[in-house]
């Protein structure tokens, strides 16, 4: 299980406590074995984050088969191809709960692209906001 969120003041809200208990909750009922969640308070365009490198160091190591997660944005903005032939590397898979695109045609792709690029920008412009 994979959660994550932008801002301390998400988890503050309580929204990435909710997301961890919606994985538990899908995970028991699917019938999974959980190994460990694993969660940032991060953006989702950040490659370095340490829950992420955990949990791949971890499935190198073969502690776990079936990742979950709410959203595929939540584990990564960009590159979620990559992190799932990694994943498959290694006799695990990528499971989404709510997969966000419906229509999986290139033009539906650019436009969730374009949107995680956007919301990528106005995120670092309200923080240079906030710090000034």
């Amino acid at each position: 299980m994979y959660g994550r969120v932008s801002s301390s003041r998400q988890v503050k809200s309580g929204d990435l406590k909710r997301q961890l208990s919606a994985l538990k909750s899908y995970s028991r009922k699917r019938r999974h074995v959980i190994h460990k969640s694993y969660s940032d308070v991060e953006s989702g365009l950040i490659d370095k984050r340490r829950g992420l490198l955990k949990l791949l160091s971890d499935a190198s190591l073969g502690k776990f088969e079936v990742l979950v997660v709410n959203y595929n944005d939540r584990l990564a903005r960009f590159g979620l191809q990559i992190i799932k032939e990694y994943l498959k590397s290694w006799n695990g898979h990528l499971e989404v709960i709510y997969p966000n695109i419906v229509d999986y045609s290139p033009q539906a792709e650019l436009i969730a692209d374009l949107t995680a690029i956007l919301y990528s920008f106005m995120g670092k412009l309200y923080r240079m906001r906030r710090d000034h």
